[in-house]
């Protein structure tokens, strides 16, 4: 059964849930969240959070649901990565005998990686940030929670650095790191986190040390491979 909310001594409503939940509430609560400032803050540097009411507090404790969920699959992503290149890497000799006509090894786990184009898809997920334009509710048509809104939190953006440095840093096989940094998609991460003045406070808190970190693993790994 669904939770109950009581008004007065007769009426009773149900409580909005997962499934009833609001779209426009949702995505104004990702707003809310987002590492950026927009006009669904409040505070000098537009980052605190302005919740007036019960939906929107049900809403941002749905949408803060579903960024861990998010945050917890990139992580899994990232380990599964880095655990299936460095086990095909390990074989040696006899793995590189089993790299296919396009060049990149035959482990299923990395070739998938590659084959999905998932990096490109992880760097757009740190790229992405709300509308510039002010919120209005003109995002709500189509049925069902809009959870799109996810990519825009400070959190998830920090996990993804942390999930590509630690593949950067963790590689073994030299064609793979050579697809990494490929096709700019490297480049397209650094500087979207430029100028540092589109970050709120609060995103600038979580955001800055894993950026720092990504750039001195990337650093550290093209001083070890010259050549790329």
């Amino acid at each position: 059964k669904s939770p109950m909310r009581f008004l007065g001594k007769n009426k009773v409503i149900e409580s909005p849930n997962k499934k009833t939940l609001d779209r426009r509430d949702l995505t104004a609560a990702f707003h809310v969240l987002s590492a950026t400032p927009n006009s669904q803050k409040e505070g000098a540097d537009c980052g605190a959070l302005a919740v007036r009411d019960n939906a929107a507090v049900t809403a941002l404790a749905a949408a803060r649901s579903v960024e861990s969920r998010v945050v917890e699959l990139i992580r899994c992503i990232g380990e599964v990565v880095v655990y299936g290149e460095q086990q095909a890497a390990g074989k040696g000799k006899q793995q590189h005998q089993t790299r296919r006509a396009g060049g990149m090894r035959g482990d299923a786990v990395f070739e998938y990686f590659c084959e999905k184009n998932m990096l490109s898809l992880l760097v757009d997920i740190a790229k992405a940030k709300p509308p510039s334009n002010r919120y209005d509710g003109t995002e709500t048509e189509g049925t069902g929670p809009n959870f799109n809104g996810v990519v825009w939190t400070p959190h998830v953006k920090a996990q993804v650095l942390q999930s590509i440095s630690i593949l950067l840093s963790n590689v073994q096989d030299a064609t793979s790191l050579y697809y990494l940094l490929s096709n700019h998609y490297v480049n397209d991460l650094v500087t979207s986190f430029l100028p540092m003045r589109q970050w709120t406070d609060t995103a600038l808190e979580e955001l800055m040390p894993v950026y720092v970190n990504f750039l001195k693993n990337i650093a550290l790994k093209l001083s070890d491979a010259p050549s790329l």
